[in-house]
C-alpha cells in the first residue's frame, strides 16, 4: 500500500521530543560532551538511513553522489571532534603558526564540509526519488564538481 503524502505525525513526535529532550539536556548541564554526544547519534541514523537507501535504490552516479556527501560530513564531523578532545593541542598549534592559524578552525571546517555533505545528500535524495519514480535524472558538473 502506497504511504500519503502526508505528514508522518509519528516521525515529527519522534523528532520534537528528541530534541526536546537533547536541548534540555544541554541547558541543564552545560556540558558539551552531551550535544556531541546526541548529535553523534542524530548524524550515526541519518547517514546509515540515508546510506542505505542510496544504495539500495540509487544507481552507479547517486552512489557516487552519495557517499561523497557522507565522507564530506564524517570528514567534518571528524574534524570537530579531534578539537573538541585535544582543545589544548589544536590551541598551541593555531598559535604556533601566527596569521595562518585561522585555517586550523577545525569547527569551522566541520561547517564548511557539513553544509558540502548536506547539499551532495540531499541532490542524491532527489536523485533517487527521480529514480523511483521512473524518471531520468541529469546531474550537471561545473569544472568537475556537482
Amino acid at each position: 500500500k502506497p504511504r500519503s503524502n502526508g505528514l508522518n505525525v509519528p516521525l515529527a513526535l519522534v523528532l520534537l521530543v528528541t530534541t526536546t529532550v537533547t536541548s534540555l539536556a544541554y541547558i541543564v548541564n552545560r556540558e558539551p560532551a552531551i550535544f556531541f554526544g546526541c548529535y553523534s547519534i542524530y548524524t550515526i541514523l541519518t547517514i546509515s538511513l540515508g546510506g542505505r537507501n542510496i544504495y539500495c535504490h540509487g544507481d552507479r552516479e547517486t552512489r557516487f553522489i552519495g557517499f561523497s556527501a557522507i565522507g564530506a560530513y564524517t570528514l567534518g564531523f571528524c574534524l570537530w571532534g579531534f578539537e573538541n578532545n585535544n582543545c589544548a593541542v589544536v590551541q598551541q598549534w593555531r598559535a604556533s603558526l601566527g596569521a595562518l592559524g585561522v585555517a586550523t578552525q577545525l569547527h569551522a571546517w566541520w561547517h564548511v564540509f557539513a553544509a558540502i555533505g548536506g547539499y551532495l545528500l540531499v541532490v542524491a535524495f532527489v536523485h533517487v526519488r527521480t529514480l523511483l519514480l521512473a524518471g531520468k535524472p541529469r546531474v550537471f558538473y561545473q569544472l568537475r564538481v556537482l
